[in-house]
C-alpha cells in the first residue's frame, strides 16, 4: 500500500493535514503533501522557504527495515528528502525527542507505570531499527539520514 494512501486522521493527537502543494515551487515528487504532525508541517515551510535547499519531497522512499519486535520485515517511509545547492542530499525523519531516547525503568511498579513504559520501550526499538537501516541505506547511496527532533525548531 503507498503511504500517501493512509489520509490524516481528524482525531488525532497531533496536527495533521495536507501542505498547500500548489504553493511549493521547490517540491518533487508525487502528492499529495501530508504533514502528520505540526513538526512535519514547521519542516515543510522550512524546506520551501530555506535558500540552500534545491528540492524537497515528502515520504520518498520505502526502506525494508527487520523489526527486534515481531522479528519481521516491514517498510519504513522516512518523512522527507531533501538536495542542498552543494549537492548534498539527505533523509529526514521528524520525531519527538521522547521517541528517540531509551524509557527509563519506571521506580513505582503500578499498572500504569509498567504499561507505558513498555509502550515507551516498543516504540524507541522500533525506531532504532529503522533508523539503523535507513542510515545504511543512505550511505550506500551516498546520502545523510538526520533525525530532527523538536529542538530544531526552537
Amino acid at each position: 500500500m503507498n503511504i500517501k494512501n493512509n489520509k490524516p486522521r481528524k482525531r488525532s493527537r497531533y496536527k495533521q493535514g495536507y501542505f498547500p502543494i500548489n504553493e511549493c515551487l521547490k517540491y518533487i515528487g508525487k502528492g499529495p503533501i501530508i504533514y502528520r504532525s505540526s513538526w512535519e508541517y514547521k519542516f515543510c515551510k522550512y524546506c520551501e522557504n530555506n535558500p540552500r535547499i534545491v528540492n524537497w519531497s515528502s515520504e520518498p522512499f520505502v526502506i525494508k527495515y527487520f523489526s527486534p519486535i515481531d522479528e519481521k520485515y516491514h517498510k519504513y517511509h522516512p518523512d522527507f528528502y531533501m538536495k542542498l545547492d552543494d549537492g548534498s542530499q539527505y533523509v529526514i525523519e521528524v520525531k519527538p525527542m521522547k521517541d528517540i531516547t531509551k524509557p527509563g525503568v519506571p521506580r513505582k511498579k503500578t499498572a500504569k507505570r509498567v504499561e507505558s513504559y513498555k509502550r515507551a520501550s516498543i516504540i524507541y526499538r522500533t525506531n532504532m531499527a529503522k533508523f539503523e537501516f535507513a542510515k545504511r541505506w543512505c550511505d550506500d547511496k551516498g546520502m545523510v539520514f538526520k533525525i530532527i527532533t523538536e529542538n530544531f525548531f526552537k
